[in-house]
């Protein structure tokens, strides 16, 4: 485990994954379509906050960086995420990892600006525009994401506010310290009893809202966008995009961040079966990391999925897409609260 260097002045790249051990191989196929796509002048260093990941699947992330030569750094995040979660917490179908993103203005004290990205990541493009992106009197950026009222409700934000993804961020971390901003989101925690929507996205939107710059969506284009046209994706969450059509187009043809999301509807790339349009692609990284070979993992969505996935596509459409979103916008953030 080792100290991130400190950027104060540098005009180098530094990106954030947070990971347990189920979650290492796929950090670990992200980290090097990042380092494929980074320009060769770039100076890049990658900071993983390390979960109980074990010394193996460490080695094989460090290995991931020197093939590229470029610097990485593992940050032990356990301490820090147990102190967050002092009192109970339901991480539903994520990991306590989750959290880690919430506590890099502690974890990482020598930075003041850093790129988060999620493991179910792949890059396709140069960072270095997102990277050099402004954030005027924001404290961080993010994608703008389609979300029903009812979500927004349930993390304190009005129908009309804008809900964003939290899997791609750029952040001020002086901003967060200065706004002591890790307390407050401990606050949320307890506030939501441990069972905060959508953990520490909801944490992000409930904790920042007002203070998050939206970003264009080509920087995280997640799997709504590809599992549905943009009319039925307005449809299935209850609300129009934030971007408009050709936006959304643009993005699909010319993504810099894929963003792999949980759909009824689709496989993300490391499970059987999985129709990803950047399926292959994902692959053919994954062939140049240690992880070269490893077997798909097993699908076993939940009844509830499985359910809804066979009526979806046994329907005619419209009916699907109205189940769908009755479930998708109603039921479940009705269950959150």
């Amino acid at each position: 485990m080792g100290r991130a260097a400190g950027n104060r002045g540098s005009t180098g790249i530094r990106v954030v994954y947070a990971c347990d051990d189920n979650y290492a191989m796929l950090a670990g196929v992200s980290i090097a379509s990042l380092l494929e796509h980074c320009g060769g002048d770039t100076e890049l260093t990658v900071c993983v906050l390390c979960c109980e990941v074990s010394e193996e699947n460490m080695a094989r992330l460090r290995a991931v960086a020197d093939g590229y030569r470029q610097r990485i750094v593992l940050v032990d995040a356990d301490e820090a995420i147990r102190k967050l979660c002092e009192q109970y917490i339901d991480v539903q179908r994520w990991s306590l990892a989750a959290y880690a993103r919430l506590l890099t203005p502690e974890l990482l004290p020598d930075l003041e600006r850093v790129l988060y990205l999620d493991c179910d990541t792949l890059v396709v493009d140069d960072v270095a525009q997102l990277w050099n992106t402004s954030l005027g009197t924001a404290s961080c950026a993010a994608v703008s994401e389609q979300t029903s009222g009812l979500h927004k409700k349930n993390v304190r934000l009005a129908k009309a506010e804008p809900y964003y993804n939290s899997g791609v961020m750029l952040i001020d971390l002086d901003r967060w310290r200065a706004e002591d901003i890790i307390p407050r989101f401990a606050g949320c925690i307890r506030r939501h009893k441990g069972l905060v929507p959508y953990v520490d996205q909801g944490c992000v939107n409930e904790v920042c809202r007002g203070d998050i710059l939206t970003l264009p969506v080509r920087y995280n284009v997640h799997t709504l966008l590809y599992d549905f046209t943009y009319e039925e994706a307005a449809v299935y969450r209850r609300e129009s995009g934030p971007y408009s059509k050709e936006e959304v187009r643009q993005a699909k043809e010319h993504p810099v961040v894929v963003h792999f999301t949980s759909s009824f509807l689709s496989r993300r790339p490391w499970i059987e079966g999985s129709e990803h349009p950047y399926t292959k692609e994902w692959e053919r990284v994954q062939a140049k990391t240690p992880w070269a070979g490893m077997p798909k993992r097993a699908y076993h969505p939940d009844m509830a999925r499985r359910l809804l996935n066979t009526f979806y596509r046994h329907t005619p459409r419209k009916l699907g897409l109205f189940a769908a979103a009755l479930v998708n916008s109603y039921i479940r953030p009705l269950m959150k609260r």
